[in-house]
Parts: C-alpha cells; sequence; structure tokens
C-alpha cells in the first residue's frame, strides 16, 4: 500500500524534457518526482534507469513512465534499447505488440 496520497489520472500524467532525456511525473505536494532517465543516439533510446520515490510506489507509476516513453519511441519512428531491470521485467509482463 502506497504511504503518499493515492493519485488521481491527471496527477498521473507523464511529461517528456527531450533536452534533459527523461519523461517524468512531478508528484503534488512533494519535492519528490518520478523518472524514466533515457539516452539518445540518432533514433536509439537506451532507456536506462526508472526511479519512483519509496512512498510513491505501489501506484503503477514506474509502469506509466513505461508506456510513456515506449508510446514516444514508437510514434517518432525510433528504436529503444531496455537497459533498465525494472523497464525490462515491465516490458515481458505486460507486451504490447505496438511496442516492437
Amino acid at each position: 500500500m502506497p504511504k503518499a496520497k493515492i493519485l488521481t489520472l491527471l496527477e498521473k500524467a507523464v511529461a517528456h524534457d527531450s533536452s534533459k532525456q527523461q519523461f517524468y511525473i512531478n508528484l503534488p505536494q512533494s519535492q519528490d518526482t518520478c523518472l524514466l532517465l533515457y539516452q539518445r543516439s540518432d533514433s536509439l533510446l537506451d532507456l536506462w534507469h526508472t526511479e519512483v520515490p519509496a512512498d510513491w510506489r505501489g501506484q503503477g507509476l514506474g509502469g506509466d513512465l513505461a508506456r510513456a516513453a515506449m508510446d514516444w519511441v514508437k510514434e517518432n519512428k525510433c528504436k529503444a534499447k531496455v537497459s533498465c531491470t525494472f523497464l525490462k521485467k515491465f516490458y515481458r509482463e505486460n507486451p504490447n505488440p505496438g511496442w516492437e
């Protein structure tokens, strides 16, 4: 059970900052942020780290970041290399033919 406030769908909105090479969720009434970090080389994104602060875990926020990143990769006709162990497990357990 998460220790922090349960977020609404609107509060779970994932943003993308290409200059910082990250997808993120700003957590309300908190200094914390959920992050998915990547390194881009041409059309390849190496998705190398995902972080959800401990108090906010259990709400599917890591999965929200994972879906947003892969949807962006597909929409922008890029390819993804998944280096993050959380993301490897997430994509294995949540297959989506559109992401391949």
